[in-house]
């Protein structure tokens, strides 16, 4: 249910870099090929949210994107809040996610395979209706 969420905040014309419910070493394995500066975003492992998968120079980093106060921001101090998960990748397209690391998010990739796993979903964002809430 929260994937189908997020694909419907996110709208369809910023699938391009989601890569669903794939776990770290997935994500990892996807950006192994990738030049730095790629990045996709996957729904995490570890907290209610998402994670920013990064494939810096030397190795992929993970960010955890925090949602608790309904905004999207990375764990940590001196974040900054944004309304939506676009709005925080879109930032980081321009803005360092760290000051050391200079990441910058550059080339959106999503799943290698055509069409992705969660393809048949994306019915269901557009037409809302269509999908339940029920357990």
């Amino acid at each position: 249910m929260l994937f189908i969420w997020y694909l419907h905040e996110m709208n369809q014309s910023s699938i391009c870099f989601v890569s669903g419910i794939i776990s770290r070493q997935d994500a990892e394995n996807l950006l192994v090929n990738k030049p730095p500066g790629s990045f996709l975003v996957r729904v995490s492992e570890r907290v209610w949210g998402y994670t920013i998968t990064y494939r810096a120079p030397e190795r992929c980093k993970h960010y955890l994107v925090d949602t608790s106060e309904n905004t999207y921001q990375f764990f940590g101090h001196n974040q900054i809040a944004h309304e939506t998960l676009k709005d925080l990748v879109e930032f980081h397209k321009i803005r360092p996610i760290t000051g050391v690391g200079q990441e910058l998010l550059k080339l959106p990739c999503g799943q290698d395979s055509e069409p992705p796993d969660y393809q048949e979903l994306l019915t269901s964002v557009d037409n809302p209706e269509s999908f339940s809430t029920k357990l």
